[in-house]
């Protein structure tokens, strides 16, 4: 096909899993050459060293008509994990792809178990909920966080990086939990700022100036 001819003199050029993955996801627009992404996707699997690399060929495997080659790149994917966040990554990435919901719900808790920073929960817990919607798992890892803040700095920290994900009404949440770890003037003030710098809700943080004077 004129398509494989046009991306096989590019194939030499490719060295990681992500770059042969990146070709077979050309050769599989129309016109899809799916036998040509198949050799490009096993020559990424051989390339292969981490989950990152493998779920990058896994989910470009999804578009092949061999669904039973895609789940055992998965499968792959899982083997090389040992950290808290390839746990998560191959399970969202399944649980976004895929219709492997128990597996992706058993990787994610994994995940959990082996998580021991807050970004991390917040992380896992952001793929429960909107992967999975699994509000009882999202909220026990909020919860690991919630236990591990123990000041107004701490819940700033975790309150800007809920609202970079987009979980604005969660990072709420969390900055009204800070109120009770408030000592003094100085920090009121500053919670009050942090009020209108990051939610423009000038009633709460007029409420809260208020209620410490």
């Amino acid at each position: 096909m004129a398509l494989k001819e046009t991306l096989a003199p590019r194939e030499s050029n490719c060295t990681s899993a992500q770059e042969f993955a990146a070709l077979a996801a050309e050769a599989l627009t129309d016109p899809a050459d799916k036998a040509y992404a198949k050799y490009l996707l096993e020559q990424g699997e051989t390339a292969a060293q981490m989950p990152p690399d493998y779920i990058a060929v896994a989910e470009c495997a999804l578009g092949l008509d061999d669904r039973e080659f895609a789940m055992s790149i998965y499968a792959q994917a899982e083997e090389m994990c040992f950290e808290a966040m390839e746990f998560a990554a191959v399970g969202h990435s399944l649980a976004v792809n895929t219709d492997q919901v128990e597996k992706a719900k058993a990787l994610l808790q994994r995940a959990a178990d082996e998580a021991s920073k807050p970004n991390e929960y917040l992380t896992i817990s952001g793929y429960a909920a909107n992967d999975l919607k699994d509000d009882a798992l999202a909220a026990e890892l909020l919860a690991k966080v919630d236990a591990n803040a123990k000041s107004l700095a701490d819940y700033s920290k975790l309150v800007k990086t809920l609202i970079d994900a987009g979980e604005t009404d969660t990072a709420k949440t969390f900055l009204k939990k800070a109120e009770r770890y408030l000592s003094g003037i100085a920090d009121t003030l500053s919670y009050a700022e942090q009020i209108k710098q990051l939610f423009d809700d000038n009633d709460w943080a007029r409420s809260t100036l208020e209620e410490a004077e």
